[in-house]
């Protein structure tokens, strides 16, 4: 909501759903009007006229054979603003709930409408604006997100560049309601917000529990509107869903219950975030410290054995998991792009892109697999950066692919990471964003963070050029154990019995989150990383980093659970369960941005005695 003041001084009325309905069907309207007086582009379907595939709850006639293209924004090049800083703006937000809201309402069967986008990753599995064969590859993911694959990072920045452009569109037509001008430039400027979660794990509540927020109208009142960033509505909801998704009627968090009666639980949600918060910086942080090649960074496929970091897909799968909670609809690839927070959610996870690519600017996109399929490919077949990224069209006959995408301008959005840089030098633009990394997530700036739980310290690491060892446990373990998504809490002493007090222990970590569902197809293993020098340091008192210290003290100490839908599930059941704790020399030079860091040495000896832990045979 916006400050207390602007309430002061403008008269506040609710819209009725009418007015609001009439709103929306003018814009709609107007628009329709224009683009028909124009001889403009009539969008495309999904629909019988597009594939055999089609479920008539979503149809629409094609009126001509243009299609959808991914432009992002054209109205130059504008920062995507960190959620909390967005609020501030309240231009930009008025015509972003507004916005947001309209294109939920839209009919469900328009290419550009909310569910259309949002469908594009996972469910209702059709064929979206032409874009590959009438049916998937057998096998596949029939999604057209891709996953455990070298392409992750490109395919999803294509979806939120799709998804930026369609709301900033909206957000434009709105503006020419207002009278202030402002309200224009607003509108030309506004780019989708980002949630960095890495610094605060918890949204602002206007995110995750306002059931109401305000904005300012056209005749400069201010109004209050149903909120579009709690929920997302189906209009109807589809019937073939994954269970129990095919009976919610709105997207939830955290659910109480299941189809109409589910209710987000919005302390449920804040508590798991809260709990993750150190565990998440500290993979931040090493991610982009440490990771240096495109494989690494790109997918959480189990890799070589010689990574001690996470991979942008390992974050991404924990941060959908904490948002989702048991039947939580992020907790599921096949529906999390409905809920409006997936958005934010990735929009960050666009920035952690930028952020690696200016600390490694000679790494490009390498050729690897496909992993999981999509719509568009067969599993496990070679993909590189001239791939072809569906169903995002460049131009009518031709697809983006991974290599045009590597600078965002050319999607019309920068982030404020980079104010003030001059990006035709790669080396000062590397200085500056490794010091912004150390700054925002790195262990000193955890170190002195407040003590509400928001930043805590993560992990440990010299302050000279002193050599130290950085402790991380690598887990690993298949995509289809539990036939959905699941977790493994790592423990760093006692470990609770109730599974529900798993994450408020004292002695809780960090976890391996396993972002899948029933229909995801093959058997792979994922791998993540669980960082232990903050917990070593702050809740064992282990002052030395030296193996000669940390291995004995860890191997009576570690622990782990698995988890699914928040019930303790039997380690046994994973047999693919592999946890291996690893010790990593670095240093730190005074005038270093970054830590060094030397090869990694493993300690299987550490976890061998527990069922899941690697032993020395392996």
């Amino acid at each position: 909501m916006f400050a207390s003041e602007l309430a002061d001084h403008r008269p506040r009325r609710t819209v009725s759903s009418t007015t609001k309905a009439l709103s929306v069907a003018a814009i709609a309207c107007a628009c329709s009007s224009m683009l028909i007086a124009a001889n403009a582009v009539v969008l495309p379907c999904r629909g019988p006229a597009c594939d055999s595939t089609f479920s008539s709850s979503t149809s629409v006639a094609r009126q001509n054979a243009q299609h959808v293209l991914t432009t992002g924004v054209t109205t130059g090049t504008q920062n995507r603003l960190e959620i909390n800083a967005f609020i501030q703006n309240n231009e930009q937000w008025s015509l972003f709930v507004q916005a947001l809201a309209s294109i939920q309402e839209d009919d469900q069967s328009d290419p550009k409408s909310y569910y259309q986008v949002a469908g594009i990753y996972g469910q209702p599995f059709v064929r979206y604006d032409g874009s590959g064969d009438t049916r998937p590859p057998p096998n596949a993911w029939p999604g057209y997100s891709f996953h455990r694959s070298i392409l992750f990072p490109t395919w999803h920045r294509l979806h939120v560049a799709l998804f930026e452009q369609t709301l900033q569109e909206r957000a434009v037509q709105i503006a020419a309601n207002y009278t202030d001008p402002v309200f224009q430039s607003a509108a030309q400027a506004l780019r989708l917000p980002f949630w960095d979660w890495a610094s605060n794990s918890v949204p602002p509540h206007q995110v995750i529990s306002d059931a109401q927020v305000n904005f300012v109208a056209a005749n400069g009142s201010i109004l209050t509107m149903a909120n579009p960033l709690v929920s997302y509505r189906f209009h109807p909801v589809d019937g073939e869903f994954e269970g129990p998704f095919n009976t919610d009627q709105s997207t939830v968090r955290h659910p109480t219950g299941f189809g109409t009666g589910a209710r987000s639980n919005i302390v449920a949600l804040q508590e798991q975030l809260a709990s993750s918060q150190d565990d998440i910086t500290s993979k931040t942080f090493n991610m982009l410290a440490r990771v240096k090649t495109w494989p690494a960074f790109s997918n959480s496929a189990s890799g070589d054995g010689n990574s001690t970091s996470n991979s942008l897909e390992a974050l991404n799968d924990a941060i959908q998991l904490d948002v989702g909670g048991r039947a939580g609809h992020m907790s599921n690839p096949t529906v999390a792009a409905f809920d409006p927070i997936f958005w934010l959610h990735l929009a960050n996870i666009d920035r952690l892109i930028s952020l690696w690519e200016a600390l490694h600017p000679d790494v490009l996109v390498s050729q690897g697999q496909s992993g999981a399929g999509s719509w568009t490919l067969p599993r496990d077949v070679q993909v590189d950066s001239s791939t072809e990224l569906m169903p995002f069209r460049e131009t009518d006959s031709t697809f983006w692919d991974s290599s045009q995408i590597m600078s965002t301008e050319k999607l019309g959005y920068s982030y404020p990471d980079f104010d003030g840089l001059d990006l035709a030098n790669p080396d000062t633009v590397r200085l500056s964003v490794a010091l912004q990394v150390s700054e925002l997530y790195g262990p000193v700036r955890n170190a002195s963070a407040n003590s509400t739980g928001q930043a805590n310290a993560t992990s440990q690491q010299g302050d000279s050029s002193q050599p130290s060892y950085d402790w991380t446990v690598r887990v690993q373990s298949s995509v289809d154990a539990l036939n959905g998504s699941y977790a493994v809490l790592l423990f760093v002493g006692p470990i609770p019995e109730d599974a529900a007090e798993f994450r408020d222990s004292h002695s809780f970590v960090g976890s391996h989150s396993v972002w899948t569902s029933a229909v995801m197809p093959g058997s792979d293993n994922v791998e993540s990383f669980v960082h232990l020098n903050g917990a070593l340091s702050q809740r064992a008192g282990i002052s030395s980093t030296d193996p000669e210290a940390v291995a004995p003290f860890l191997t009576q100490n570690i622990g782990w659970r698995v988890v699914k839908d928040d019930e303790l599930v039997g380690a046994e059941q994973v047999p693919s369960l592999n946890i291996l704790a690893i010790a990593t020399r670095m240093t730190l030079d005074a005038n270093a941005a970054l830590p060094d860091y030397g090869e990694p040495q493993s300690y299987p000896d550490i976890t061998a005695g527990q069922l899941g832990g690697q032993s020395s045979s392996e």
